[in-house]
Order: C-alpha cells, then sequence, then structure tokens
C-alpha cells in the first residue's frame, strides 16, 4: 500500500476525488479531503482526478467589427532593406480606438505587416499585436477583425480623460488668483504679438502669456526673433479669438455670455492647444447640460453629448 501526500498546491480550485483507472472502469474513491492523501495500491499508475474549479462570470455586450488594412504594393516595392512605413486608422463606428500599423522591409523581397493592438482587444482572434509576412511586390488587403466590449474600452479612456482633467484643474486652482491680477497689468502693457481673425481684425496679445498657455504656440513662437510678431488664423474670427486671449489674460469672462461661439471657442482651444481653456469649458459644458456636439479630434477629448 502506497501513500500519496498533495503539496504545493495553487490555483482557486479544490479536488473531488482521485479514482483508480482500470481496464474495465473506475474504483473508489482513494482521496482523503482532510489531509489531502491518496492511499492505493503500489501499483495502480493511473488515476481520474475531479476538480470543483470556482468560476466567476462577468456579464459583456460583445460587438464584432471588421476592417479592411490596405496598402499599394507599388509603393511598398520602393523599400530597401531595414526600411519602413508607419501609419494609423481608426476603428469605423468606434473612432476613438486608433490603431498604428508598420510596414518593414525585413528581407530580401519579404516584408513585415504589423499592427499594435494597445487596448487588449481580441483582434483576428488574439488579445496580441498582430503580424503577418507577404511579399513586397504585392497589394495589402488584410482583413482584420476585432471582437471587444464598447463600454469596457470607453471606461479605460473616458476615466484617463477625466485623470487628466482632474490634473488639470487641480493646477488651475492653483493658479487662478494669479491669473486675475494678470489682467490689470497687462492692460498697461503695449501687446508684441497679433493675431489676426478671418475677418481680417487685429486682436493684440503678449509672447509671454501665449507660450504659458499653447505648446503649440509656443513652439511657433520660439523661433521668431524680432521683438513683435504676427500670427494669421485664416479659420476663426475675432470673436473666437478675442475670449479665448481674455480667458489667457486673466480676464473674468462670462461663458453663457459666449454660449453661441462656444463651438469655435473649443475647437479653437484644441487645434492651438490652450489646455487649461479646455478644461475649463469642459466643466462648464457639464454644469449647464450643454447640448453641444463635436466631431473628429475633439471627441478624443471630450465626452460626446449628443
Amino acid at each position: 500500500m502506497t501513500l500519496y501526500y498533495l503539496e504545493d498546491i495553487s490555483g482557486d480550485f479544490e479536488f473531488t476525488q482521485i479514482q483508480s483507472v482500470y481496464s474495465y472502469g473506475y474504483g473508489r474513491n482513494l482521496y482523503e479531503k482532510g489531509s489531502k492523501t491518496v492511499k492505493c495500491l503500489s501499483h495502480i499508475s493511473h488515476f481520474k482526478v475531479s476538480i470543483l474549479l470556482n468560476i466567476e462570470y462577468k456579464e459583456v455586450d460583445l460587438v464584432k467589427v471588421e476592417y479592411i488594412l490596405q496598402f499599394p504594393g507599388h509603393r511598398i516595392e520602393l523599400l530597401d532593406l531595414f526600411e519602413f512605413y508607419a501609419f494609423s486608422f481608426n476603428l469605423p463606428r468606434y473612432e476613438y480606438l486608433k490603431f498604428n500599423c508598420c510596414i518593414r522591409k525585413c528581407r530580401g523581397d519579404k516584408v513585415m505587416v504589423s499592427v499594435k493592438n494597445p487596448y487588449d482587444l481580441r483582434l483576428n482572434g488574439k488579445k496580441e499585436n498582430f503580424e503577418y509576412e507577404t511579399n513586397c511586390y504585392d497589394n495589402i488587403n488584410q482583413l482584420l477583425s476585432f471582437i471587444f466590449d464598447p463600454s469596457t474600452v470607453r471606461n479605460q479612456k473616458e476615466l484617463s480623460v477625466e485623470s487628466c482633467l482632474d490634473s488639470a484643474l487641480s493646477h488651475l486652482e492653483k493658479t487662478f488668483a494669479s491669473k486675475l491680477s494678470l489682467y490689470d497689468i497687462l492692460s498697461d502693457c503695449k501687446g508684441d504679438t497679433v493675431f489676426i481673425s478671418s475677418d481680417k481684425k487685429r486682436i493684440p496679445s503678449y509672447k509671454c502669456v501665449i507660450q504659458k498657455h499653447s505648446k503649440v504656440l509656443a513652439s511657433i513662437l520660439a523661433y521668431v526673433t524680432n521683438n513683435s510678431s504676427e500670427i494669421i488664423i485664416d479659420d476663426y474670427d475675432a470673436e473666437t479669438i478675442t475670449a479665448a486671449l481674455d480667458f489667457c489674460h486673466g480676464k473674468v469672462i462670462s461663458f453663457k455670455e459666449k454660449e453661441h461661439k462656444m463651438s469655435d471657442i473649443l475647437k479653437f482651444a484644441h487645434d492651438f492647444g490652450f489646455i487649461e481653456l479646455m478644461v475649463d469649458l469642459h466643466f462648464f459644458m457639464r454644469k449647464s447640460n450643454n447640448n453641444l456636439c463635436f466631431t473628429g479630434n475633439m471627441l478624443q477629448l471630450f465626452q460626446r453629448k449628443c
């Protein structure tokens, strides 16, 4: 008679019975749950093991979205060894999901096509990046299938946005008092930067203020050596630009009075990276239940209300 001890058991399960296996069937239960031992004849070498798993089911609402990845072969042929093309696409109907792609010339007449999977979706059946090798002279027409629960992915996205907004709002609270006094100081100074609007009006501002509020314009103005400069804004009128700059200058403005221009002000702030202005407008919309709608890249930062 042989006594076996079951040790170092890991996992969320438990043994219910262990039976010896014979040519004619199974024997009685040999497992003693209390001592975690198996007592059997020494010549028995085959056992049937029954376990009880602790499984927790979760409710999902899965969708399947297909996308055809296309790229012309005549461009792929132009690649030299170890060169690559990089591009991206947004998933149809779920444009907030962006996927980066790469076509690399890896050897001879072969290229490697890669699609990154940052959201851990089921991409062609697997929760991993998608890759395959093909000839460098063939057109790429690869069918990609994405299976996922939109509510789960969206919740992750919104959580990230809310975290960013909360952080920015915290910064606003720390600097709000100093911004209020800034308008009084600048009102007696001559502006060194002029915005020219789509309706050909000139709106004065200050390089030092713009650089603090807009990373986009800061990178442009960094290369300007003149004492004064002009920034031509063809897509926005004077009222839109003035409202945005008044905010940056520390002037107390009423978003309610500017509600008819809210969409344009937000788009202007988005295009030129006025993050603090975007955050304040976002919280104004949430408090006033504003029903403005946005398209394109605006959806990456603001929850769609319509």
